[in-house]
This record gives C-alpha cells, structure tokens and sequence, in this order.
C-alpha cells in the first residue's frame, strides 16, 4: 500500500494539515499506447484509491533515473529483487560491462 495525497498542493512540498495523504494502491501497466511512446514515456502505473477512482503516473527515462536515490534507502532483499528484475534479460556482455562499471565505482569509495 502507497499512500498519496487528495489533490494538488501549492506552496512548500510539505504535507498540509488540510490534505493529508490516503491508501492508494500501485498496479504497473505497460506501455503500449502511441500517446505514451510519442512523449518517451519508458514506465506506467496505475494508482487507485479504494473508491475506485484512479490516475496514471507515468515515467521518462528521465524520471526512471530519479529512482536510484529511492532504491538506496530499500532494504537488501527489494534492491535484490530490483536488481534481478534490472539485469535478468541483459546478454552476457552487458552484464560483464556492468560489472566493470559497479567495481569501479566501489574502489573509487574506498580510496
């Protein structure tokens, strides 16, 4: 269960005492409509409250990239699963390429 709020806000990105935020659920959708691939749309989801009302959010690749800092704060299980579901279709090449890249970023933290 997600949680998102009633409606739009202006001002702070701060919750407002007014508006506060309600269970949603989150379902992914592919992206199959011409009007999602003429704007770069690369992932969808849809999000309905309980009484059945519903919005699309849908990500560029642009947006997609935000997710990295969301996905550190995950726990070692979901960043796994995240992982899998990332790399599980890549050929051996793009694998062994992201490999390279990953130790290379770890030993530039050590040093």
């Amino acid at each position: 269960m997600a949680y998102i709020n009633n409606q739009w806000l202006e001002g702070r990105p701060l919750r407002n005492r007014k508006h506060s935020p309600i269970p949603v659920t989150i379902t992914p959708k592919p992206v199959i409509d011409s009007w999602d691939r003429q704007h770069g749309v690369k992932a969808s989801f849809l999000i309905e409250r309980p009484a059945g009302d519903y919005q699309f959010l849908l990500f560029t690749e642009q947006d997609l990239e935000l997710l990295g800092s969301a996905v550190s704060s995950a726990t070692a299980s979901t960043r796994e699963k995240l992982a899998l579901a990332a790399l599980g279709e890549a050929t051996d090449g793009e694998l062994v390429e992201f490999l390279g890249k990953l130790l290379q970023r770890r030993r530039k933290k050590k040093a």
